[in-house]
């Protein structure tokens, strides 16, 4: 299952329409791209829109015993590892919180996959597995056993 998600931060030359999830490229009057995906998010989606618009489907998919990545990319300073990695104040305290009475709208897509992921699976008795890593330039780190 492949699905492309745009997060597009509308400029000059680039611009978007989510309704129609299309995003066209333009240089004055020329159109130099366009193209739809299954998803384009306004620079204005909460953590909540992105999970919706990208890994949402994933978490279907992985339940009905499927496989999934999901794959941020971006240039510097674009927005990833807030989109990837958003956590609200109460995730990070130290004494934890159940999730079960908590609202996941703000968790950034990683978060928000896994706690959607381990409910699902609590309630199905299923087991997980899960890997992490990070491409930074051309070295790959494992994020859950980085000295591997």
């Amino acid at each position: 299952m492949v699905r492309v998600a745009v997060w597009c931060k509308d400029s000059t030359a680039v611009h978007s329409n989510a309704e129609e999830r299309r995003v066209w490229v333009k240089r004055g009057s020329t159109l130099l791209y366009s193209s739809t995906f299954d998803a384009v998010l306004p620079a204005s989606a909460s953590p909540d829109d992105m999970y919706k618009g990208t890994a949402a489907h994933l978490v279907e998919h992985a339940m009905s015993g499927g496989t999934g990545s999901v794959v941020c990319f971006g240039a510097f300073d674009s927005g990833k590892t807030s989109a990837m990695n958003a956590v609200p104040s109460w995730a990070a305290s130290p004494t934890g919180a159940d999730h079960g009475d908590v609202d996941l709208a703000p968790l950034g897509i990683v978060a928000r996959t896994l706690c959607e992921m381990h409910a699902q699976a609590k309630a199905a008795g299923l087991r997980l597995t899960l890997a992490a890593v990070q491409v930074y330039f051309e070295m790959v780190t494992d994020l859950l056993h980085p000295s591997a």
